[in-house]
Protein backbone atom coordinates (compact mmCIF):
# COMPACT_ATOMS: atom_id res chain seq x y z
CA UNK A 1 0.00 0.00 0.00
CA UNK A 2 2.77 2.54 0.57
CA UNK A 3 5.40 1.24 -1.36
CA UNK A 4 6.10 4.51 -3.06
CA UNK A 5 5.14 7.30 -0.75
CA UNK A 6 3.81 7.50 2.30
CA UNK A 7 0.58 8.94 3.07
CA UNK A 8 -0.32 12.23 2.75
CA UNK A 9 -1.89 12.83 6.23
CA UNK A 10 -0.94 11.67 9.26
CA UNK A 11 -2.78 8.51 10.66
CA UNK A 12 -4.24 8.95 13.99
CA UNK A 13 -5.26 5.52 15.63
CA UNK A 14 -7.44 5.90 18.94
CA UNK A 15 -7.64 3.71 21.99
CA UNK A 16 -9.83 1.34 22.82
CA UNK A 17 -12.11 2.04 25.87
CA UNK A 18 -10.25 5.32 26.91
CA UNK A 19 -13.30 7.06 27.57
CA UNK A 20 -15.14 4.44 29.52
CA UNK A 21 -11.61 4.27 31.27
CA UNK A 22 -11.85 8.24 32.27
CA UNK A 23 -15.42 8.01 33.55
CA UNK A 24 -14.44 5.40 35.38
CA UNK A 25 -11.14 6.97 36.98
CA UNK A 26 -13.09 10.38 38.02
CA UNK A 27 -15.98 8.08 39.59
CA UNK A 28 -13.27 6.17 41.60
CA UNK A 29 -11.46 9.67 42.51
CA UNK A 30 -15.44 11.32 43.70
CA UNK A 31 -16.02 8.24 45.82
CA UNK A 32 -12.71 8.42 47.49
CA UNK A 33 -12.95 11.87 47.83
CA UNK A 34 -16.33 11.76 49.02
CA UNK A 35 -15.15 9.27 52.00
CA UNK A 36 -12.31 11.71 52.80
CA UNK A 37 -14.29 14.41 53.22
CA UNK A 38 -16.75 12.44 55.74
CA UNK A 39 -13.81 11.42 57.55
CA UNK A 40 -12.72 15.18 58.22
CA UNK A 41 -16.38 16.30 58.80
CA UNK A 42 -16.76 13.49 61.78
CA UNK A 43 -13.98 15.24 63.25
CA UNK A 44 -11.41 12.95 62.14
CA UNK A 45 -9.49 15.26 60.09
CA UNK A 46 -5.84 13.73 60.30
CA UNK A 47 -7.52 10.59 59.03
CA UNK A 48 -9.46 12.30 56.52
CA UNK A 49 -6.62 13.97 55.08
CA UNK A 50 -3.92 11.17 55.05
CA UNK A 51 -6.76 9.19 53.21
CA UNK A 52 -7.49 12.05 50.94
CA UNK A 53 -3.68 12.11 50.60
CA UNK A 54 -2.91 8.39 49.72
CA UNK A 55 -5.79 7.77 47.41
CA UNK A 56 -4.62 11.27 45.69
CA UNK A 57 -1.32 9.52 45.16
CA UNK A 58 -2.80 6.06 44.43
CA UNK A 59 -5.13 7.65 42.06
CA UNK A 60 -2.01 10.05 40.44
CA UNK A 61 0.03 7.03 39.52
CA UNK A 62 -3.07 5.08 37.64
CA UNK A 63 -3.63 8.24 36.12
CA UNK A 64 0.29 8.10 34.55
CA UNK A 65 -0.33 4.39 33.55
CA UNK A 66 -3.81 5.25 31.58
CA UNK A 67 -2.27 7.62 30.35
CA UNK A 68 0.20 5.94 28.39
CA UNK A 69 -1.89 2.36 28.10
CA UNK A 70 -4.86 4.55 26.47
CA UNK A 71 -3.83 7.30 24.53
CA UNK A 72 -3.72 7.56 20.70
CA UNK A 73 -0.98 6.84 18.53
CA UNK A 74 -0.28 9.25 15.56
CA UNK A 75 1.39 8.34 12.45
CA UNK A 76 2.95 10.95 10.18
CA UNK A 77 5.61 11.04 7.76
CA UNK A 78 8.32 12.78 10.10
CA UNK A 79 7.37 10.82 13.58
CA UNK A 80 5.42 8.34 15.78
CA UNK A 81 3.49 10.71 18.20
CA UNK A 82 0.96 9.75 21.52
CA UNK A 83 -1.11 11.59 22.26
CA UNK A 84 -4.61 12.28 24.72
CA UNK A 85 -7.41 14.33 24.66
CA UNK A 86 -5.59 16.37 21.27
CA UNK A 87 -3.01 17.26 22.97
CA UNK A 88 0.90 15.31 22.10
CA UNK A 89 2.33 14.10 25.37
CA UNK A 90 5.50 11.92 23.68
CA UNK A 91 6.99 11.79 20.29
CA UNK A 92 9.96 10.88 18.43
CA UNK A 93 11.36 11.41 15.00
CA UNK A 94 11.81 8.41 13.22
CA UNK A 95 15.24 9.65 11.98
CA UNK A 96 15.93 9.04 15.57
CA UNK A 97 13.95 5.32 16.30
CA UNK A 98 16.88 2.23 16.72
CA UNK A 99 14.53 -0.25 17.69
CA UNK A 100 10.96 -1.31 17.30
CA UNK A 101 9.93 -4.79 19.56
CA UNK A 102 6.87 -6.42 19.43
CA UNK A 103 5.33 -9.28 22.07
CA UNK A 104 2.63 -10.55 23.32
CA UNK A 105 0.78 -9.42 26.54
CA UNK A 106 -1.51 -11.11 28.91
CA UNK A 107 -3.84 -9.22 31.31
CA UNK A 108 -5.51 -12.36 32.88
CA UNK A 109 -9.24 -12.96 32.21
CA UNK A 110 -8.71 -13.81 28.67
CA UNK A 111 -7.03 -10.74 27.65
CA UNK A 112 -4.74 -10.50 25.33
CA UNK A 113 -2.48 -8.19 23.26
CA UNK A 114 0.65 -7.40 21.32
CA UNK A 115 2.79 -4.77 22.90
CA UNK A 116 5.32 -2.49 20.63
CA UNK A 117 8.40 -0.56 22.21
CA UNK A 118 9.82 2.01 19.97
CA UNK A 119 13.37 2.99 21.36
CA UNK A 120 14.98 6.13 20.37
CA UNK A 121 18.64 6.18 19.52
CA UNK A 122 18.91 9.54 21.83
CA UNK A 123 16.86 9.57 25.02
CA UNK A 124 14.71 13.07 25.10
CA UNK A 125 15.05 15.25 28.11
CA UNK A 126 11.42 14.38 29.54
CA UNK A 127 10.80 10.78 29.41
CA UNK A 128 8.07 8.98 31.42
CA UNK A 129 10.52 5.81 31.16
CA UNK A 130 13.65 6.24 31.94
CA UNK A 131 14.87 4.35 28.83
CA UNK A 132 12.38 7.35 26.83
CA UNK A 133 10.85 4.30 25.09
CA UNK A 134 7.09 4.83 23.43
CA UNK A 135 5.08 1.87 24.79
CA UNK A 136 1.92 1.04 23.66
CA UNK A 137 -0.38 -2.02 22.30
CA UNK A 138 -2.76 -3.22 19.56
CA UNK A 139 -6.08 -2.86 21.06
CA UNK A 140 -6.46 0.74 18.94
CA UNK A 141 -9.25 0.80 16.33
CA UNK A 142 -7.32 -0.45 12.88
CA UNK A 143 -4.53 -1.87 14.06
CA UNK A 144 -3.29 -3.67 11.06
CA UNK A 145 -3.09 -0.27 9.57
CA UNK A 146 -0.93 1.10 12.35
CA UNK A 147 1.03 -2.12 12.31
CA UNK A 148 1.13 -1.49 8.31
CA UNK A 149 2.74 2.19 8.55
CA UNK A 150 5.29 1.06 11.39
CA UNK A 151 6.45 -1.42 9.03
CA UNK A 152 6.57 0.92 6.13
CA UNK A 153 8.60 3.63 8.38
CA UNK A 154 10.89 0.84 9.22
CA UNK A 155 12.08 0.09 5.92
CA UNK A 156 12.72 3.25 4.91
CA UNK A 157 14.15 4.65 7.69
CA UNK A 158 16.42 1.04 8.37
CA UNK A 159 15.10 0.80 11.48
CA UNK A 160 15.74 -3.05 13.46
CA UNK A 161 12.67 -4.76 14.54
CA UNK A 162 12.76 -7.90 16.76
CA UNK A 163 9.35 -9.76 17.52
CA UNK A 164 9.15 -12.67 20.29
CA UNK A 165 6.03 -15.38 19.64
CA UNK A 166 5.73 -16.23 23.23
CA UNK A 167 5.24 -14.66 26.31
CA UNK A 168 8.52 -13.60 28.04
CA UNK A 169 10.58 -15.42 24.89
CA UNK A 170 13.41 -14.32 23.13
CA UNK A 171 13.05 -11.30 21.06
CA UNK A 172 14.30 -12.44 17.48
CA UNK A 173 15.33 -9.62 14.62
CA UNK A 174 12.81 -9.98 11.93
CA UNK A 175 12.31 -7.77 8.71
CA UNK A 176 8.61 -7.08 9.83
CA UNK A 177 6.45 -7.06 12.42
Amino acid sequence: MYENSPPSTPAVFKAKGAALMAVWLCAVVCIFGFFGSLLIMHGAVLSGVIFIGSAFLFFGATTIAIINNWSDVEIDNKAISRRILGSTWQKIDWENVGLITAFPVSGGYGYSARAFNIFPKNRPRFRVLPSGKMVFNDKLYNAAKMIELLNYYASLYGIDIKISKTIGGELDSATHL
